[in-house]
């Protein structure tokens, strides 16, 4: 008695459409995954994103519209807003407070980091800006040596 040989009820015609079959659909596999992937990113994103303007809404409304309605007369912008009746907060501490109410409702999120640093006195920021304001029309009318 004659072994049956495995592949004497297969041609090699079909074992090469089928594995071109595969290679031709692995790029739609690849394609289908990317999308899929970067629809689990931007629901991530705009969750996120959701979070932090629920936050500064809630913030804006409590700590300025609120404090603005319930002193009449008055209103005044001071950096220690909170001990000032009817006062709101000037614009940095607005941003301090407004990193650190969004830091804690993030927390638990890795994608989402906000951070504010100030590397010289504002004051001295402000001048090196107007001078530098000041010094680039000379800058523009110089030619360039090389």
């Amino acid at each position: 008695m004659e072994a049956k040989n495995p592949q004497d009820g297969r041609s090699p015609w079909v074992t090469g459409i089928l594995v071109a079959l595969l290679l031709a659909a692995l790029p739609l596999a690849v394609w289908l995954d990317l999308k899929n992937l970067a629809d689990a990113a931007l629901r991530r994103q705009a969750s996120d994103l959701n979070s932090v303007i629920s936050s500064v809404r809630a913030y804006y409304a409590s700590n300025v519209v609120g404090r603005v309605l319930a002193h009449p007369g008055e209103t005044r912008v001071v950096h220690n807003y909170e001990s000032v009746p009817g006062a709101i907060p000037i614009p940095a501490t607005l941003s301090l407070e407004l990193g650190r109410v969004i830091s804690e409702q993030q927390e638990h999120r890795l994608s989402l980091c906000i951070g504010l640093s100030v590397q010289e006195p504002l004051a001295a920021h402000a001048r090196r800006v107007r001078e530098g304001l000041a010094a680039e029309p000379a800058r523009q009318s110089r030619p360039e040596t090389r």
